[in-house]
């Protein structure tokens, strides 16, 4: 910021297209998602990963598990990166993904995928589990997922809010099984 306006860094004119996502990993790497693919900042190096390791090339959330895997969210799927390896992650597990709007990791460690019309997917373990309109979503099209400390997940649908209690959810997860 310069008297009353912003100035651009230069580092910011070489990342193309509409940035979505931000994240610092624990290695104090920084992640970035855009409409051109992902890119990482390590020491003051900006590298773009290849879009064909990728499910898909706009990449719409990032996230960091338990295990520090990277999760990345696109429009096309969902992959995570282990080590230096991106692996997709919704191939792998016979998932026929859509666009994934968003991601979340619970105080549980476990992970939350919001899609754009396929509803909302439950990861434990790398198991997923499916949950639509058709166990009573408001929507197929989750915006954005949050927990809070009673025990309940909240989601932000294209047709309004909804709060589901967690251990319901893993009821219904144990009882599939």
């Amino acid at each position: 910021f310069r008297g009353s306006r912003f100035e651009r860094d230069a580092q910011s004119i070489k990342i193309k297209g509409d940035i979505s996502a931000i994240l610092q990993d624990g290695a104090w790497r920084l992640w970035f998602g855009s409409s051109e693919g992902l890119y990482s900042l390590c020491h003051g190096e900006l590298s773009l990963i290849k879009r064909e390791e990728l499910a898909g090339n706009v990449v719409t959330a990032l996230l960091i598990d338990e295990r520090n895997r990277l999760w990345i969210g696109t429009d096309k799927g969902l992959s995570y990166r282990s080590g230096n390896r991106i692996i997709p992650w919704a191939k792998a597990h016979n998932w026929r993904s859509g666009a994934v709007r968003c991601l979340y990791r619970d105080s549980s460690n476990i992970l939350w995928a919001g899609t754009a019309d396929k509803g909302l997917v439950r990861i434990e373990r790398d198991a997923p589990s499916f949950f639509t309109t058709q166990q009573g979503l408001p929507s197929n099209a989750i915006n954005e997922i949050e927990d809070d400390d009673e025990g309940y997940l909240w989601l932000g649908t294209r047709d309004g809010l909804a709060r589901l209690r967690k251990d319901e959810l893993s009821s219904f997860v144990s009882d599939r099984k």
